[in-house]
């Protein structure tokens, strides 16, 4: 029976694909596209017969479709972060001139999901002289998280920042300010970005399980995901709806079927990372 659902992962995206409304020989070739089936109003006996089994057909090759997405390649913007900071960046007094001596690095492209994982350690004496140091790790101008050694002599923190569709930039800063020969200071920061978790997003109804049309007679059937990130869109990618149906972007697939026959058609499910 069609119905058989492929299990190669796709990248960035789910499609429902799969049989309805056809029954299929033993050991025939079984197909990786969805059909809807439209029949027409006036059926004699034996073709109400056959429709019966075509329906019965359609209940059993219902599945469950999945599919996970496959490991993108990093952003530019997060390989140059683990390029810069990954083994730790140190601005120490001991081997410093007396001065301000900064590090600052923007990145203004990392993809949605991708995630910066930091630590920082910092230490100045004596305290509250006019030698300390500090950092800030900020997210689109705002900065999250700052600290100095000013005032404590000392400073030890971390954080982590999720990048999403509406970040501008994520940056990353150190100083150190040695003004006083005799005194010390000393901050070390630490970065490192990682790419999203894979993410598995279910497509419903499965495939298989759409019902068959009717010439003449509205049709309506909704699809949603689960999985991902809402909201979702969809789209037909492959194939093409049976002539009088419509999908809009928010799953709805309606309309009137115009012509018997079968069509053949995929749907992809979108969601709010692009996955």
């Amino acid at each position: 029976m069609r119905g058989m659902i492929s299990s190669r992962p796709v990248a960035g995206e789910i499609s429902h694909s799969g049989a309805t409304g056809l029954c299929r020989a033993p050991n025939a070739k079984v197909s990786h596209r969805s059909r809807l089936t439209r029949a027409l109003r006036d059926l004699s006996p034996l073709q109400s017969l056959l429709r019966l089994a075509l329906l019965f057909c359609l209940v059993l090759a219902a599945s469950v479709l999945t599919a996970a997405r496959t490991e993108a390649a990093p952003s530019a913007s997060c390989s140059q972060l683990n390029t810069d900071w990954a083994a730790g960046v140190t601005r120490d007094s001991a081997t410093l001139p007396l001065g301000t001596h900064q590090v600052f690095t923007e990145y203004s492209s990392l993809a949605p999901g991708e995630t910066v994982d930091w630590s920082v350690v910092g230490s100045s004496s004596p305290v509250g002289s006019d030698t300390y140091s500090n950092y800030w790790a900020s997210n689109g101008g705002s900065y999250d998280f700052a600290g100095e050694t000013q005032s404590t002599g000392s400073m030890s923190a971390s954080g982590s920042h999720t990048a999403s569709s509406g970040d501008t930039y994520f940056a990353l800063e150190i100083n150190a300010f040695y003004l006083n020969a005799g005194h010390s200071t000393s901050v070390t920061m630490t970065a490192t970005c990682s790419e999203p978790s894979p993410v598995t997003i279910t497509l419903s109804p499965a495939a298989g399980a759409l019902t068959a049309g009717e010439v003449g007679t509205a049709y309506s059937q909704t699809f949603t995901a689960s999985g991902g990130t809402a909201p979702y869109t969809y789209a037909v990618t492959a194939g093409t709806l049976p002539d009088g149906l419509s999908l809009a972007t928010d799953g709805a697939l309606t309309g009137t079927p115009t012509t018997a026959g079968t069509a053949n058609f995929t749907i992809t499910a979108t969601d709010a990372n692009s996955d």
